[in-house]
């Protein structure tokens, strides 16, 4: 399958998994007809939908954090995760997780948080974690790859393990960075400081 052909069926899953509209470029409509009558897409009520060979032929990356002062180790992490997948799907963390796992209240809220990320080029779609279980937001993108920073808690094969007993299965990949001392909480100690960078 072309390039061209799995950057629509891409557009699709983000329209599909956010429920927006996304706009169709010139000459995109005889194709997504091409990829229904071959089974990629249905349609129903005036919408396009990947079905499971459709999606079976792209890889969706995934990833998470807070987000809550973007810096240089967070755009590696994201261009790094979107390198992994066709789609990049980023769940950022609710408020009240990030008071609850990280014992503290982000700067910036969850909506400005969510829009920061989204503005960056590498993310196909940002959407705000769960509140209770960050499981199901796995169990809602469905991603082939998790992608990891190099400092996240989670623990590769735990991750594994709890999506096999949901019925999911995807690999996991912790990163690296090559900025190790550049933290959210170094930057907010001391944002005077320009040599972090």
């Amino acid at each position: 399958m072309n390039d061209h052909y799995k950057r629509i069926l891409a557009k699709v899953y983000i329209s599909n998994l956010g429920k927006i509209r996304i706009k169709r470029e010139p000459g995109e409509g005889a194709i997504i007809k091409r990829l229904i009558d071959e089974g990629y897409l249905k349609s129903s009520n005036g919408s396009v939908y990947l079905t499971p060979l459709g999606r079976s032929m792209i890889k969706v990356a995934f990833t998470g954090g807070v987000f809550d002062v973007i810096h240089p180790g967070h755009i590696h992490t994201l261009k790094t995760a979107k390198s992994k997948g066709d789609v990049l799907v980023v769940s950022v963390a609710r408020q009240a997780n990030v008071l609850r796992f990280k014992n503290k209240i982000p700067i910036h809220d969850e909506k400005l948080r969510l829009e920061l990320v989204q503005s960056v080029k590498f993310v196909d779609l940002a959407i705000l974690g769960d509140e209770k279980d960050i499981m199901k937001t796995v169990e809602l993108i469905k991603p082939d790859i998790i992608v990891l920073g190099y400092d996240q808690s989670h623990r590769e094969e735990d991750l594994v393990s709890e999506g096999q007993k949901r019925g999911l299965k995807f690999e996991v990949k912790r990163l690296t960075t090559p900025h190790p001392h550049i933290k959210t909480r170094n930057i907010i100690a001391d944002p005077k400081r320009l040599d972090i960078f």
